[in-house]
């Protein structure tokens, strides 16, 4: 840790380790290569391209995992590209709406993520919100939250 200052250090514990909704500081991780399967269709043509740089980028970052995007069942990530309107109708009665135009969930037992959920919004018209978003929730797929 002698090549990071003490400032990049306390900015990685809180990024790694902490949460942006609560103080559970346990850290989650994949163990296992990530295979996401997308599921229903991104309204706007530079999503996928978008998806694929953030995916290409995090691959060049992290080791020993990689992560891919596959067409079968064989997964254990998914990314719904959905319009507000079609998710709001698929609640099941008493089950809310979540907030905001993306979020997702990660499953885990003891710290090792071994599913994770993405739900993206179509309705997200400006290109560099949609891009952050695409970035923010893969990467805290990755347990980074």
């Amino acid at each position: 840790c002698e090549n990071f200052t003490r400032e990049e250090l306390v900015y990685f514990k809180e990024i790694a380790f902490g949460h942006e909704e609560s103080d559970n500081v346990r850290n989650k991780y994949w163990k296992k290569d990530i295979k996401i399967k997308l599921f229903g269709e991104p309204k706007y043509d530079d999503s996928i391209p978008e998806l694929e740089r953030v995916i290409a980028e995090l691959n060049d970052l992290i080791d020993p995992i990689e992560i891919s995007i596959v067409e079968g069942n064989d997964y254990n990530m998914t990314i719904l590209f959905v319009d507000f309107w079609d998710y709001e109708a698929s609640l099941k009665p008493g089950e809310n709406l979540r907030g905001g135009a993306a979020f997702g969930d990660i499953f885990h037992t003891l710290g090792e993520i071994n599913k994770a959920e993405i739900t993206l919004m179509n309705e997200v018209p400006v290109k560099r919100v949609r891009m952050h978003l695409i970035r923010e929730e893969v990467t805290q797929s990755l347990g980074l939250l």
